[in-house]
Parts: C-alpha cells; structure tokens; sequence
C-alpha cells in the first residue's frame, strides 16, 4: 500500500455566506470520512463564493480509480474523468448543471469540484 497526497476542493454557489461555507465543510468531512483538517477562503471569481479544500493522505489499495469514484459520488455526481494510465492517477471534476445529483440538500451549494493529486 503506498499514501499519496490528494486535494479535494469545493467551490460553492456565489452569495453562500461563511457560515453556511463552514457548515458545509464540516458535512463534507464527515460524509468523506476525511479525518485532516479542511480550509476555507474566499473564491476570486465569484463574489460572496468560497473555497473548501481538503488536503490529505490516502492509501491506495486494490482499483484506485473505482475508489475515487466511489468517493467523490458519495457527495454529488456526475464527475468527469481524466485517467493517467503511465501513472495510474485519476482526475475527477464535478460542475454543477440541470443533470446534477446531490446525496444531500446541504451539498447543493456546491457549484464546482476536483479531485486530484497534489
């Protein structure tokens, strides 16, 4: 088994207010059983948008792909996938639309996603 780093970061809908960023935040974690702490800071692009990101240690087991893609949809889905063959690293980038799927109504504030290696 080998840990490599991962970023997992969230962009929420513009005028989501900190708190409602934080709350989020803490259902994230907890929905992702991520035990490392998360940061939030405004998003530059969209005014009263924030940024929640999750960087953390995860040991790779058996079919890495189906693992993170069984993670990430535990919050929404679809999310798109870039997979590196050479390296076996996977990509996956969520943008919310009208095909959107949420596993909770808390998680509808998220507009933009990615799951990547750091």
């Amino acid at each position: 088994m080998t840990q490599k780093n991962y970023l997992l970061r969230f962009i929420t809908e513009p005028k989501t207010s900190r708190e409602r960023a934080e709350e989020l935040a803490e259902s994230l974690q907890k929905t992702l059983c991520i035990k490392a702490d998360y940061k939030i800071s405004s998003y530059y692009k969209f005014k009263s948008s924030f940024e929640i990101e999750f960087f953390y240690g995860i040991k790779r087991t058996g079919d890495f792909v189906v693992e993170s893609v069984e993670l990430t949809d535990r919050v929404c889905s679809p999310w798109l996938i870039r997979y590196d063959r050479e390296d076996g690293e996977v990509e996956l980038i969520f943008n919310k639309n009208k095909f959107s799927k949420f596993r909770k109504t808390e998680f509808e504030a998220i507009l933009w996603a990615i799951f990547e290696r750091c």
